[in-house]
């Protein structure tokens, strides 16, 4: 009985990707990005702070239903470094 082995250029990841069009200019967007504020409008979640390259970020969901759940996010590159 043969066994298939996986190929060697497959890698892990701790990541999950998706691609959404957005209708919106890129600038709107790129303010929901980079500026915590306009995340917590654009994606309805109320942060505690900004936005710090290398700091953690937590904040509550304000999605009806869902009010209780804490998001936490690892800012890994200041904002205005991507510029």
């Amino acid at each position: 009985m043969a066994v298939k082995q996986a190929p060697n250029d497959t890698k892990s990841t701790d990541r999950i990707e998706k691609r959404v069009v957005l209708r919106a200019p890129r600038t709107r967007v790129w303010r929901a990005l980079t500026n915590a504020e306009e995340f917590g409008t654009w994606f309805r979640v109320k942060l505690d702070g900004a936005f710090t390259e290398g700091r953690w970020i937590r904040g509550r969901l304000a999605v009806p239903g869902h009010e209780g759940v804490t998001l936490e996010m690892l800012i890994e590159r200041s904002p205005a470094a991507l510029n």
